[in-house]
């Protein structure tokens, strides 16, 4: 049996059954037979009476349609038959049955009474069961564990900065060696005495490194001294002296800078190499390249004994290392190996994991200051400045590149001598100055995180599930992201609320534009609904006589509230967005949207929507106002206006707002209307007034229920939670005002 006619049979056996066991109490108490043995004969014959005719159809016919009306027959004459051929065995003497009789038919009542309070119960129960469902479902999808991947680890950051100790080109010239020297890698000054005097390349360091110095720097200025000494041997000062002899003052300020913020992936292997043999143990390195390189983890038990080759077996070593021990190779030896056989993303992954790294939250602002200027894009420092510290709107950031910082930050901290600069001319560092001397410490790391590690989450799991089944998800996350880390995470945030659309990343994405697009639409719906609705009631209830055209007016009113909200969608479409469009895009006062569907036409299509509702609600509202109300009214002189005005209204008052109640309820959360009427899925921009184009959460919500991955399915959940909760919050405001509106009249 198809899947819908088994639905379609079982549902009318059911209800059969049902009217079964309701009208056979009855029946069978005047036909002199218990009146519960009547009830349970009843149900059984309507649901077997409708399921074995739906059963033999199927066989003989198998059409679907005529399955469920084999059910619907079947039951039918199943239930007419028992009841016209059961015989009576004490027939009713008289119009009111007295006796054994009487006893039966309260018997029968009583029984029926105790079906309808069960049904009753089960409805109840069943509604209960299905809105814990669905709050556990929401839930259940906003709150869990996360694997956190970082695009660039904060400790990468960290690894080699240091504080500059003054703002960029502020530093003392002839402080600067001794900066360096303190603060930068003896290998990385070697480095920059080939990168910045000699002018070689990264490719020809190896080589230029054992040649001495009178040969790298030929037609430089050197002491004589040194002449012969290879460059792998300078000292930590050597190395700064030569920057110094060779670097004019500009650019050891630009290179103090640059050393300041450098990160871990501008790191060469030479100095990884160095660095690990220098800030690690023998044992922590021969088990970072077991499980690194031979992919064998050994987190507390003993390094093999093994020699390399059959250890690192298919992997690169130096033949002199061949036979000996895995657990004898010195740190050295070891950082060799996790160099010579690892990908760059993945030695960087074991620096970090071999090194101990300072977190953002420990560093100076000068330092943040230095990192922000060295990884962050010039273009996006900018963008920095203009929205946190000279807080211009976006619509006038191509207007502001060209002005002088005087203007453009007047009233901030800038650099005096950048006064007259324009903003276009400034470069990394100066920028990341101006945002060091206009932040705080807080803003800087929020900014590093957001345009350089940039924290996405690659795999999120349900609460259930976090919580059932930790050990599983752990192994899951070291499998296909061992690169992750586990963080619980709630997608109801601050942020969330606060932060724009982000239609690439679900994790990072917000709901300000929904919104705010939401509560514009709710407010124009409820300043058209309410008075229009209201208006119409009174007229309805106390103008209006009983004509034929009045009474036409109500049944339409009477019938549009149950019209389909797309049939409505399509209302607002034909009128608001198109023959209406010079009003509702704001053509009409020299502004607004380049066509209808904005704002305005989302608000009175759902005006629509829920004006129905208000009018017949506010009509038993006012119906139910005692006439002797108005009567005593009249009798004091009032006329009929201020009769409704004063008495009528005011009494009616809270039966109105919850109608209304119930009408936003319905409006805020739709969701056919807005689509046909124009409403954008994606809008990164807020809407600015009545005529802005808009999105709304019901769009959201639907939008993201259809994507494929599990984030947006959660920040669907934490948008229904958003929704929920401004729901209440309108339908509360309701409702305080109707319990005042009560008291008072009380």
């Amino acid at each position: 049996m198809d899947r819908l006619a088994f639905f379609g049979a079982v549902f009318f056996s059911l209800i059969l059954a049902l009217n079964g066991g309701m009208s056979s109490a009855p029946i069978a108490a005047r036909k002199g037979y218990s009146p519960r043995l009547g009830a349970l004969a009843g149900a059984l014959t309507g649901l077997f009476g409708s399921l074995i005719p739906a059963l033999v159809v199927r066989q003989v016919s198998g059409a679907e349609a005529l399955v469920v009306l084999g059910a619907l027959a079947g039951g039918i004459g199943a239930l007419t038959l028992l009841w016209r051929l059961a015989p009576s065995r004490d027939a009713q003497r008289g119009v009111l049955p007295s006796g054994a009789s009487l006893q039966r038919n309260i018997v029968a009542r009583h029984t029926r009474g105790a079906i309808a309070q069960t049904l009753f119960v089960l409805s109840i129960a069943v509604a209960l069961l299905a809105l814990a469902t669905l709050l556990w479902t929401i839930i259940n999808k906003t709150v869990g564990l996360t694997a956190v991947q970082y695009n660039v680890e904060p400790g990468a950051l960290t690894l080699t900065s240091f504080d500059p100790g003054a703002a960029p080109g502020e530093a003392a010239p002839e402080d600067i060696p001794t900066l360096l020297v303190e603060n930068v890698h003896p290998v990385r000054l070697r480095e920059l005495v080939l990168e910045q005097v000699a002018g070689a390349k990264p490719k020809a360091w190896p080589e230029l490194l054992d040649q001495p110095v009178s040969v790298v720097l030929e037609g430089h200025d050197f002491p004589a001294d040194l002449a012969e000494t290879p460059v792998s041997a300078l000292e930590p000062a050597q190395a700064a002296d030569l920057l110094a002899r060779n670097l004019d003052a500009e650019g050891l300020q630009v290179l103090l800078a640059s050393e300041a913020g450098r990160a871990l992936s501008m790191m060469s292997e030479a100095e990884i190499a160095a660095r690990l043999a220098e800030g690690a143990s023998a044992g922590r390195l021969q088990r970072l390249a077991l499980a690194r390189v031979a992919g064998v983890r050994m987190d507390d038990g003993e390094v093999p004994s093994e020699p390399v080759a059959q250890v690192l077996d298919g992997y690169t070593y130096p033949e002199a290392l061949a036979d000996t021990p895995f657990n004898q190779l010195t740190v050295a030896e070891s950082a060799a190996l996790l160099v010579a056989n690892l990908e760059r993303a993945d030695l960087e992954d074991a620096v970090l994991d071999a090194l101990d790294t300072r977190e953002l939250d420990d560093l100076s602002e000068r330092e943040l200051g230095a990192i922000t200027a060295a990884n962050v894009r010039k273009a996006l420092l900018r963008v920095a400045i203009l929205k946190d510290v000279a807080g211009a709107a976006e619509s006038t950031w191509p207007d502001l590149s060209g002005q002088p910082l005087n203007v453009l930050l007047k009233g901030k901290d800038f650099p005096a001598a950048l006064a007259e600069t324009s903003f276009s001319q400034i470069d990394e560092q100066q920028a990341a100055d101006i945002l060091v001397r206009n932040l705080d410490r807080d803003a800087l790391i929020t900014l590093l995180m957001n345009e350089v590690v940039q924290a996405q989450v690659v795999k999120s799991w349900p609460l259930w599930n976090s919580l059932t089944e930790r050990s599983a998800i752990e192994a899951d996350q070291q499998a296909r992201f061992p690169r992750a880390e586990l963080q619980w995470r709630s997608w109801v945030s601050a942020d969330f609320l606060t932060s724009p659309l982000d239609p690439r990343k679900p994790d990072m994405t917000g709901i300000r534009p929904a919104l705010i697009g939401s509560l514009l639409i709710i407010a124009i719906t409820i300043l058209v609904a309410f008075p229009v609705g209201v208006g119409a009631a009174i007229y309805l209830e106390e103008y209006a006589g009983r004509s034929r055209l009045n009474q036409i007016i109500q049944t339409n009113i009477n019938n549009l509230a149950g019209v389909p909200s797309i049939i409505y969608g399509m209302l607002g479409l034909a009128i608001f967005v198109r023959s209406l469009e010079a009003f509702t895009s704001g053509r009409v006062v020299g502004g607004g949207a380049a066509n209808g569907r904005t704002v305005l036409s989302a608000g009175f299509t759902l005006a629509l929507l829920i004006l129905p509702l208000i009018i017949i609600n506010a009509q038993e509202a006012i119906r139910a106002v005692p006439g002797s109300l108005r009567q005593a009214s009249y009798g004091l002189g009032a006329t009929k206006w201020q009769t409704i005005w004063h008495h009528v209204l005011p009494y009616a008052m809270p039966g109105i707002l919850t109608g209304t109640i119930l009408a936003i309820s319905r409006a805020i959360g739709e969701t056919a209307p807005l689509i046909l009427v124009g409403g954008a899925t994606y809008l990164t921009r807020d809407p600015e007034g009545p005529f802005s184009i808009f999105t709304a959460l019901p769009l959201l919500i639907y939008r993201w229920t259809t994507l494929p991955q599990d984030e947006f399915r959660h920040a669907a959940a934490a948008a229904i939670i958003v929704l929920l909760v401004m729901l209440i919050s309108l339908n509360s405001i309701a409702i305080i005002l109707r319990n005042r509106l009560s008291r008072r009249l009380s």
